[in-house]
């Protein structure tokens, strides 16, 4: 009876334990300033970008209770494609921008009923930005500019069941040299606004 009874206490405390672990996986799109109002142009060039990219993050994170959880993620992103025209509207070089993002958040979230919830999050990004030149003679710089940032963002989601959940969400990743300037002479470590829908499972 006493083993009967261990085993079942450990049982329940392990369940219990689980049951606070999560993982998902975020899609949408992610913008990184080079539109038109932060575009670099002068009398002889101006850049300009071919649609905003998509992106892609995976995380995983455990519930310490109904409010707060703590988030440790991995997001990747398509190519950004920029162009160079000069002033005689020719393309004077093309750029490939990719992003890959290391966070961690801590997210406290609020319920509104059984299954409505907000929450907010803020947390540390390692940010790893690549970007590829080509210019009009074919030449190749490959640059590779990383940076630890803070990130913050917003969402609102449903329960769909006890176990999975679903939510939309605006996550900001801050940078430093984020001007289309700073892509011309390899300094671009962009502002990205990432705008998802997550699937999430709890264990």
């Amino acid at each position: 009876m006493k083993k009967l009874l261990i085993c079942l206490l450990t049982s329940l405390c392990s369940s219990a334990f689980a049951s606070n672990f999560y993982v998902g996986g975020q899609a949408g799109l992610i913008y990184d300033g080079l539109d038109a109002s932060n575009n670099y142009s002068s009398a002889f060039q101006v850049l300009q970008e071919k649609g905003n990219p998509l992106a892609g993050r995976l995380f995983a994170g455990y519930e310490f209770n109904k409010y707060f959880s703590l988030e440790a993620g991995y997001l990747m992103t398509t190519s950004a494609k920029v162009s160079d025209i000069g002033f005689d509207n020719k393309e004077i070089a093309k750029f490939k921008i990719k992003e890959q993002i290391a966070d961690i958040t801590g997210k406290a979230k609020w319920y509104m009923g059984d299954k409505f919830f907000v929450y907010g999050k803020v947390g540390a990004a390692y940010i790893n930005v690549r970007d590829d030149a080509r210019t009009i003679t074919y030449q190749v710089k490959d640059e590779k500019n990383k940076n630890i940032n803070v990130l913050y963002g917003l969402g609102i989601g449903y329960d769909i069941t006890d176990h999975v959940s679903t939510d939309i969400s605006w996550t900001r990743y801050n940078g430093s040299h984020d001007a289309a300037s700073d892509l011309i002479y390899g300094k671009f470590k962009p502002v990205l606004d990432f705008y998802s829908l997550s699937v999430t499972y709890k264990f």
